[in-house]
């Protein structure tokens, strides 16, 4: 590669516990050797932690800042999480601030968050992509659990605090069977499947893996010198998994999507304590499938991109078992073909409150009648 490219690798972090992940994940897997090393020497890269002023002077002297800068300069932006209603607004200011930086230097962007891992050349596949012609890089944006992971934990102790270099199929391998309780609830058959759905999954047993049809998107991979313009607006009310990649690259065409994690992985990292957990049955998962993907939240580009079928796996695949569940999801998708009536969103209203705790006896006697209906 010529050595014509800049990058901006952004990561927005504070306080003790994103911190902490930042060193634990993020900063560990950049540090593979294909990862920041290989692509500081096909490219100009900075490293551009947005954090507080007070989290960096705890932290700038850290084993890993010290080793990333010898490959990389290391530019940090201070701003103030405190100022945001929450951490996802906090999450998106900071990415604002970033990419607005980025986009006026017309260097590319890679954003990852602090509590995610890459897998060893991740960097450079992106930076390949980009190379060809890609205006964005999209893989799945999928939680894993990193609660009593003893693969996981294996891999992490067996680096030492510094860098965790794990191929594609190594990394799947220590998460796989460790999904958070909200990835949970996206498998299709679960019992208390999502009232309101972003994937859709089912397992890969024979390779160790998993089918995967998304609305959520992680954007790990920006040319932003190609954009003629950025179109900020989506991270003031919302995160960077919402309509950024719609504002600013609606041609499907343009964007790279990793559907074969041999190519990459990238995965976060989640306490199984962190995000509310969906109680209850869901007596209608194809009705919430459809409300979903008609929902206003769900741009063109969104519903165009589920259709796209992503295989991530720790094994090779075995090509009778992608047909056979192929076909499920397949069937499953050819009936998210209409918006939900009145009165399906009014059953669905009720049910989704169920499913979050309001529950009567007359709400389960309900829902016993309509199992058959909506199944």
């Amino acid at each position: 590669f010529p050595m014509t490219a800049q990058y901006d690798i952004v990561v927005v972090f504070w306080g003790e516990a994103f911190s902490a992940r930042f060193f634990r994940f993020c900063l560990a897997s950049l540090l593979a050797p294909g990862n920041i090393p290989a692509l500081s020497e096909a490219s100009i890269v900075r490293l551009v932690p947005v954090t507080r002023a007070a989290d960096w002077q705890e932290v700038s002297d850290h084993p890993l800042v010290r080793e990333v800068a010898e490959w990389v300069e290391v530019e940090p932006i201070f701003f103030s999480p405190e100022e945001t209603r929450d951490k996802y607004a906090a999450m998106s200011l900071g990415h604002a601030i970033a990419l607005e930086r980025a986009y006026s230097c017309r260097r590319r962007c890679i954003p990852v968050c602090p509590d995610a891992l890459l897998s060893d050349g991740a960097l450079m596949e992106i930076h390949r992509a980009l190379e060809e012609g890609a205006v964005m890089v999209l893989a799945p944006a999928l939680r894993f659990s990193e609660d009593g992971n003893e693969r996981l934990s294996g891999a992490l102790e067996r680096a030492g605090g510094g860098r965790l270099a794990l191929a594609p199929r190594a990394l799947v391998s220590a998460v796989i069977e460790a999904p958070h309780h909200e990835t949970r609830a996206h498998f299709w058959g679960a019992k208390n499947f999502s009232a309101f759905p972003v994937h859709c999954l089912w397992r890969l047993p024979r390779a160790r893996g998993l089918l995967v049809h998304t609305y959520s998107w992680a954007v790990i991979g920006i040319n932003l010198p190609v954009l003629p313009a950025h179109d900020l607006s989506t991270l003031d009310h919302w995160t960077m998994d919402g309509d950024y990649v719609y504002r600013n690259c609606s041609d499907p065409d343009a964007l790279d999507i990793v559907d074969d994690s041999d190519r990459l992985f990238y995965v976060s990292l989640t306490c199984e304590a962190e995000r509310s957990l969906q109680k209850g049955r869901n007596p209608m998962p194809y009705l919430s499938l459809r409300v979903s993907h008609f929902s206003t939240l769900m741009d063109p580009l969104k519903r165009m991109l589920f259709r796209r079928r992503v295989v991530i796996h720790g094994e090779p695949t075995d090509t009778r078992e992608l047909d056979v569940i192929g076909a499920e999801a397949s069937r499953v998708l050819s009936r998210v073909n209409h918006p939900p009536t009145k009165l399906e969103h009014l059953l669905w209203r009720f049910f989704a409150r169920g499913m979050t705790g309001f529950r009567t006896h007359w709400s389960d006697w309900i829902t016993s009648r309509l199992n058959v209906w909506f199944a």
